[in-house]
């Protein structure tokens, strides 16, 4: 699986540059060439921060397996490079069936990722002189028809949000309810880049073929946006859950985005 890297450059009240990617979806059946690409591709690279918006698991129950050793020393590799900040997706606490999705708490397993250099945001904050990140972790019942929901979702989000005259950047797995929300920058993933094969990018341009909701060409699904609010939204490293079975070997079809985003103070140039 090759890379996509999106360069954006926006003004803000700090100079600081950051990666995001978002939809790591590890399994057991992981291709850790991906980890090697992602490594070599930043490991040059001028950043301050690496945030991760959520799936950084596939399935909860692989916390319990082997195999989760090889995210843990990829996290930690690339706690080498800078800072990494990680929040909280929806399946980073679900147990997949046959028949159902079921909620599990992954907190233990989160909070040993932590270190002086990997901070894991579940409704929580990281704060320098002049940043803060938040970290937005959706209550689980609210990904069942998440647009239905999205005025409960801007409510909750907004309770995290501090008084302050920091940069305040928010990192939210899904860009559903984001509306309104009064920070200077919004970091999402989930939408899977709207399962858009690479190929044919530049003729959907921000459209999708499907959301994770199930809704047809939907509109805003990838890149960076400056409307109510600036917003990122990752395309995602990879694009087919590897517990969509048959359909996850459609993922060479598709590259892993990794979006550098400059935030400069052109007062103080």
């Amino acid at each position: 699986m090759k890379l996509k890297e999106n360069n954006y450059k926006i003004e803000g009240k700090v100079n600081i540059k950051i990666c995001h990617i978002s939809d790591i979806h590890f399994n057991k059946q992981y291709n850790l060439k991906i980890f090697e690409e992602l490594y070599k591709c930043l490991k040059n690279k001028k950043i301050d921060y690496i945030c991760i918006t959520g799936d950084t698991l596939d399935d909860a129950k692989i916390i319990k397996e082997k195999e989760v050793k090889y995210l843990i020393k990829f996290i930690n590799k690339l706690s080498t490079i800078t800072k990494v900040i990680i929040s909280i997706g929806n399946h980073d606490e679900s147990i997949y069936t046959k028949r159902k999705v079921k909620y599990k708490d992954t907190s233990k397993f989160f909070n040993k990722l932590k270190s002086e250099n990997v901070i894991v945001l579940n409704n929580s904050y990281y704060e320098t002189k002049n940043l803060i990140f938040i970290g937005y972790t959706r209550n689980f019942k609210l990904y069942k028809k998440e647009m239905l929901n999205e005025k409960e979702i801007n409510l909750e989000v907004n309770k995290l949000i501090k008084n302050t005259n920091k940069y305040q950047i928010l990192l939210s797995h899904s860009p559903v309810g984001m509306k309104d929300v009064n920070v200077d920058l919004i970091l999402c993933g989930h939408n899977h880049n709207g399962l858009v094969p690479t190929s044919l990018e530049s003729i959907f341009k921000h459209r999708g073929i499907i959301s994770p909701s199930k809704k047809f060409f939907p509109k805003d699904i990838r890149g960076f946006y400056d409307k109510n609010n600036i917003i990122n939204i990752n395309g995602g490293i990879v694009k087919l859950s590897y517990v969509s079975g048959f359909f996850r070997h459609f993922n060479r079809f598709f590259k892993s985005h990794i979006d550098f985003i400059e935030i400069s103070n052109k007062k103080h140039k």
